[in-house]
């Protein structure tokens, strides 16, 4: 069977997993309906011949649910599969996936499969754990080098996110004393670094990227954030991946499974407060920004697709690290939860925009992956993190503990 084959065939499986089982216990119309359009696209980019790349079928992972009764299970093995078979790279030495692609995204940022892969191993412990995890994390962990500048401390993220998860599980034998960077059996930079000195290493580097928010919040009037294309010196945590939340996803992560020790819990729920003020100031600048757009008469259906995608951008990954930190800080759990619970509404109802406002027949995004790939990026990629999100929102609800 040939490659293009077999990927047609894992689109088809996609729609069938997808499109004839209703939604989840708890699953509002709307994210169910965005489950399927992603089906869709899926199909669509293989009878074009598009080979999906490890950054997609990472996000695919993300969105898939894992349900046994219908097929998520499988369908995710089949995908991951895939990824494994297609893409891994030096798989006796040194295994790592490419970072970017000629004529695709790669990776985007190093260990961004590890940390997909340790994610949804975690939060679905009856499935099997791929054999390729562990590899991948010793790989990580021996081609570790200390960040010295923006960059490489804002693709730490997913490094230290993926290696936390799997901390305290018997078959990786990760912990927070694990030595980084010890390819050469050398200390790294003159100094060794742990686990979990990365952790609060990366902690302070969110607590100083975090004091534009701090100021914005604490300035009279409205609250204005910065453009991230300001750069890390005016911008802060916003010119951060995805406005910081993969960084302090990393550390909240790091906190609740040991890796940062209970001693900092109190300045890592100091973050967490400071995304929950963020999240209503935030809202309320993007409704001032809306209207503000439409009174200077730019197109209603522009502005809506301009609101929506930076609304779920915050909203979706929010659903994410709230999740966490409700593990993380069971002190903190009252005003987590109802954090939660409205991100939960507003990331409905953007889906619910997305599908009758952006695009009602289902022909612009489609387009969107050859004419304007940049846009169809953010469409999958914040769409893929709302549906996980969503998911872990309603789980964590649903625990009594």
């Amino acid at each position: 069977m040939s490659r293009m084959l077999a990927l047609s065939l894992i689109g088809a499986l996609s729609i069938a997993a997808l499109l004839v089982f209703g939604p989840e216990p708890g699953e509002e119309e709307a994210s169910h309906r965005e489950s399927e359009t992603f089906a869709r696209l899926l199909e669509e980019a293989n009878r074009e011949g598009t080979l999906p790349d490890p950054w997609l079928i990472a996000h695919l992972l993300l969105a898939i649910p894992d349900g046994g009764d219908d097929g998520g299970r499988e369908l995710r093995e089949v995908w991951r599969a895939n990824l494994f078979d297609t893409w891994l790279l030096d798989r006796s030495v040194s295994p790592s996936f490419p970072l970017h692609l000629p004529d695709g995204r790669g990776e985007q940022h190093p260990d961004l499969v590890l940390k997909v892969l340790a994610e949804i191993t975690i939060e679905s412990p009856e499935s099997p754990t791929p054999p390729e995890l562990a590899l991948l994390a010793r790989s990580a962990l021996a081609r570790f080098e200390p960040p010295t500048e923006f960059r490489g401390w804002n693709d730490v993220a997913w490094l230290l996110q993926g290696l936390s998860s799997l901390a305290g599980r018997s078959e990786f034998s990760i912990s927070k004393e694990s030595i980084l960077g010890a390819e050469s059996g050398e200390p790294t930079g003159g100094e060794r670094w742990t686990l979990e000195r990365l952790a609060v290493e990366t902690l302070s580097v969110v607590e100083a990227f975090d004091r534009v928010v701090e100021d914005a919040l604490a300035a009279e009037g409205e609250f204005v954030r910065p453009s991230a294309e300001q750069g890390p010196a005016v911008a802060g945590i916003y010119a951060t991946t995805c406005g910081g939340q993969h960084l302090l996803q990393a550390v909240v992560t790091a906190l609740g499974t040991g890796v940062l020790p209970p001693v900092e819990s109190a300045r890592v729920g100091a973050r967490v407060d400071v995304l929950i003020a963020r999240l209503e100031a935030e809202e309320a600048f993007r409704v001032r920004e809306e209207q503000r757009a439409l009174a200077a008469g730019i197109s209603k259906t522009v502005v809506a697709r301009h609101v929506v995608d930076s609304k779920l951008k915050l909203h979706g990954h929010a659903l994410e690290t709230l999740s966490l930190a409700d593990a993380a800080l069971p002190s903190r759990r009252t005003e987590i939860r109802a954090a939660l619970r409205r991100e939960i509404e507003r990331v409905e109802h953007l889906l619910d925009l997305r599908l009758t406002t952006i695009d009602p027949a289902g022909t612009i995004v489609p387009r969107w992956r050859t004419e304007d790939p940049s846009r169809w990026e953010l469409w999958f990629g914040d769409g893929a993190h709302a549906l996980h999100g969503l998911r872990r929102a309603r789980g964590t609800l649903s625990r009594t503990d």
